[in-house]
């Protein structure tokens, strides 16, 4: 259940609103409010959400996560992205590009970076699709092209992280996903989906990434 293409109201200064509605009902069965706000503090970019469950008796089961894409000519091969503690247990969940699913069979991290820190971005490094980390240390990455440090993620807060392109593009995007899609064995109940968030009639959920720019 995905909410794409929805307009939302501003409700202030690059603050943004979607209410549940009649075409929220058709992909999602819950009644909510979800905020998303920017700010800008010096060369630090804000992003910020807010869920809140407005049932008065019903448990509200959602996902959240974010695709901020950034102007990276990866294809050049110098470009990097360096994690800020040693990745010891870092783990890579591949994609199953012919059925768009995850797939359970978990691959060591260490395989695609340098001294448990860097991921070297090449040409065909998203031929699969995301790269998708989990079980990760750091709390925030810096990409850089050559030597050049071109802005901070901080993404702590979320559980996996994504990392794509288009083949050829001159962008890559960090993706911090409190979940992820479907796994090539799920049962395809959304009550059971993996790492689902919970929230409590009149509850809300705040969660939060940011990007440091050089």
């Amino acid at each position: 259940m995905v909410l794409c293409n929805m307009v939302f109201e501003e409700i202030g200064n690059h603050s943004y609103k979607l209410t549940s509605n009649d075409d929220t009902f058709k992909k999602f069965p819950y009644q909510f409010e979800l905020y998303v706000n920017y700010t800008i503090e010096k060369n630090i970019l804000n992003f910020n959400y807010k869920v809140i469950n407005k049932s008065e008796n019903e448990k509200m089961l959602f996902g959240i996560g974010g695709h901020p894409g950034f102007k990276c000519n990866y294809t050049n091969e110098k470009c990097t992205v360096e994690f800020e503690e040693e990745e010891n247990e870092i783990k890579i969940i591949p994609v199953d590009i012919k059925v768009c699913l995850l797939d359970n069979n978990y691959k060591n991290g260490n395989d695609v970076l340098i001294d448990k820190k860097i991921l070297k971005l090449k040409k065909n490094s998203f031929k699969n699709d995301a790269i998708i980390f989990t079980d990760i240390k750091s709390k925030s990455l810096i990409l850089k092209d050559d030597d050049k440090k071109l802005l901070k993620f901080n993404f702590g807060q979320f559980k996996y992280l994504g990392i794509w392109s288009s083949i050829g593009a001159d962008f890559v995007c960090f993706e911090p996903w409190y979940n992820t899609p479907d796994y090539i064995n799920s049962t395809k109940d959304f009550k059971e989906k993996k790492d689902i968030i919970e929230l409590e009639p009149g509850k809300e959920f705040n969660i939060n990434f940011s990007v440091e720019f050089y």
